[in-house]
């Protein structure tokens, strides 16, 4: 891709080459890495057939043009490739929407293989963050991370006012909607090399990479710098930089491989399910690229990748096929992680994206364009109901509560099953029904119903946990209690610390001077919003963790019954949750599950996750040995 230097104006022209990985070797190219962009295709670019020629002469550019075919193509693209082109001598680039033909589904299949070798083996990955925003912030960005690469520069930096600029302007860099692909895991972690292109300005990732490992780390000294006599939120300007799409993508790359001691990748050593569900706030057009983008680096479906000098781990795998409708890809992806692991806790943990009942082939990496929403089974459940929401909603606060079965590849938190592992549930109707299109969404789990919820709280928003919602704990005031019960203060920290361990002894304290504060300025409602912002920090370790459990939960009480007696449960369930749902335990999931019956179908959906105080570590279940309860085991058509 000739040009004369600096000179935007002369037309893009190209030729296609072909090479076998097989009969090799191949020549040396960059890889590009980019975010495809709005459908518009107002770029064009000129194919030539045959090679280009080694140089074009200014007046030899408008007579090849005319021989090439011109082939439209996206606006982001057209002017990544306008600055990647070198006015000297061609340059040797693989570019996805060219090289793979995008509406071909067997081709897609079969090349989706490839990708861990393109990038691999590329000289260099070119990382295309499109022509900056405008006003000169993504230019200063890019000139401030050299600068800081200086330790001393850096300490300095982050605590000058006059750097207030530069450190936002480089967190909005750090918000580019090229972090939000799914693809670019992939792609930046098996580069040998790399570099970082935004307008006219590059940096190399490395640079790139430290800049933002700097900012996360000092972002509470550099957060001082902001004011709010010039910024509007003050010290909150900036927001919470580890939750943003680069320093979550630099912490999942950073562990995503062993390597040897010259720091060749020997093989994968994440689950691919722990990839789907850790890698939330990264989208992909294509449905179910959210698994497939990811199978070629995960360690139990990589064996057929070709680049890992390590032996594999296991038989298993999971078979690319974009024959295969999105739900389609997603059932096969759950039972995979259910037989694998022989644990249900991926039901209960948000990872899919919703998906249209329609595809337009045409669009958007092949990806769902029809207004209407398919169904989805309630066993997989959608990132909306995760914590800060789906990935176009990540960086505007907090929407759910933490996920009570925690990270998938960790020892679970709890042990509401105890040590009963998931079996496959043999079910007659399964049979009698197979022709039943949502039988073949269906999944058949054993476990048991443990209570029926009587009374729901109203939800949890805003950090307000109201009085009536305490109540339904058998909480009725600071003056009528020495100290806090046991079922209150666990229940609003799902009795665990935020690292997943049994809570210390001081969060009691700690709820019970939260609960006079809450007695005498708010008429018993409990604001932990409010109390954030002042008081001891131990206070503030406490409150945070009760927020991040209740926030969008729901109080319930259930009751269940022994002998003659009416015993009530109480605990913390999803947001909708409602009268009649049951509590269940199912055999291989850590938690209780709220699960409710359709009737007269007999089947049940899963409305999600729940804390039941004092049966979250195998209680029920030995409650049902030793014959102590009413429950009974049965099998569950779960749709």
């Amino acid at each position: 891709m000739p040009s004369p230097k600096d000179c935007a104006d002369y037309p893009l022209i190209c030729a296609l080459e072909t090479h076998s990985w097989e009969k090799g070797p191949m020549p040396q190219y960059a890889a590009l890495s980019y975010y495809w962009g709005p459908e518009s295709e107002n770029g064009r670019l000129y194919l030539l057939r045959g090679h280009l020629p080694a140089k074009l002469d200014e007046a030899d550019w408008g007579f090849t043009a005319r021989r090439a075919m011109r082939i439209p193509i996206r606006d982001n693209l057209f002017r990544a490739l306008l600055r990647l082109r070198r006015h000297d001598h061609p340059v040797a680039l693989w570019v996805d929407y060219l090289c793979i033909d995008q509406s071909n589904k067997e081709e897609k299949t079969e090349q989706l293989n490839n990708m861990v070798k393109v990038y691999h083996n590329a000289k260099n990955v070119c990382i295309w963050l499109g022509e900056g925003d405008g006003v000169g912030r993504s230019d200063s960005a890019m000139g401030f991370i050299p600068t800081i690469m200086e330790f001393a520069v850096l300490d300095r930096y982050a605590k000058d006012r006059q750097q207030a600029e530069n450190w936002y302007a480089l967190a909005e860099l750090m918000r580019d909607r090229w972090f939000s692909r799914r693809w670019v895991v992939q792609e930046i972690s098996l580069a040998r090399s790399a570099a970082v292109h935004c307008g006219g300005k590059t940096v190399h990732w490395s640079d790139f990479a430290d800049a933002v490992s700097l900012l996360a780390s000092n972002q509470e000294t550099i957060k001082s710098l902001f004011d709010y006599s010039k910024w509007r939120e003050g010290p909150n300007t900036l927001g919470d930089v580890k939750s943003f799409g680069a320093y979550i993508l630099l912490e999942a790359t950073s562990k995503l491989f062993l390597r040897d001691a010259r720091g060749d990748i020997r093989m994968p050593r994440t689950s691919l399910e722990s990839l789907v569900t850790s890698l939330t706030t990264f989208d992909t057009s294509d449905r179910r690229d959210i698994i497939y983008s990811l199978v070629s680096i995960a360690r139990d479906t990589s064996k057929n990748s070709g680049i890992y000098s390590g032996k594999a781990t296991g038989p298993r795998s999971l078979v690319v096929d974009y024959k295969k409708t999105p739900i389609e890809v997603f059932t096969d992806f759950t039972k995979f992680c259910i037989k694998t692991s022989r644990s249900l806790d991926i039901i209960c943990r948000p990872w899919a994206m919703p998906v249209k009942s329609k595809q337009d082939k045409t669009k958007d990496e092949d990806g769902d364009n029809a207004d209407e929403e398919e169904g989805m089974p309630s066993w997989i459940p959608l990132l909306s109901n995760s914590e800060y929401g789906a990935p176009a909603e990540v960086y505007s606060g907090r929407k759910n509560g933490v996920s009570l079965v925690g990270p998938a590849g960790k020892e679970s938190r709890y042990a509401a099953s105890g040590k009963k592992k998931w079996v496959e549930a043999k079910d007659l109707k399964a049979h009698q029904i197979s022709a039943d299109k949502d039988h073949k969404r269906s999944i058949f789990v054993i476990g048991f119903k443990l209570a029926r919820i009587k009374v729901v709280s109203a939800r949890n928003t805003g950090g307000v946990i109201l009085q009536e919602s305490l109540g339904m704990g058998s909480w009725t005031g600071i003056q009528k209690h020495d100290s806090v019960p046991d079922k209150i203060w666990r229940t609003l920290v799902a009795d665990r610390d935020p690292d997943g361990q049994i809570p210390p002894t001081w969060y009691q304290r700690a709820c019970m001077r939260c609960l006079e504060i809450a007695d005498t300025f708010n008429n018993g409602d409990l604001n932990v919003g409010e109390l954030l912002q002042g008081h001891s920090e131990m206070l503030r370790k406490y409150l945070t963790r009760v927020r991040n459990v209740t926030w969008n939960r729901t109080f319930f009480n259930a009751t269940m019954t022994r002998t003659a007696d009416d015993y009530y449960l109480f605990g913390l369930g999803p947001p909708l949750s409602k009268n009649g749902d049951f509590v269940c335990i199912l055999y291989g999931c850590s938690v209780p599950v709220i699960l409710r019956e359709m009737s007269p179908k007999g089947h049940y959906i899963l409305v999600g996750e729940a804390y039941v105080h004092g049966k979250m570590d195998s209680e029920a279940i030995t409650d049902l040995g030793r014959g102590k309860t009413w429950c009974k085991e049965e099998t569950f058509e779960l749709r």
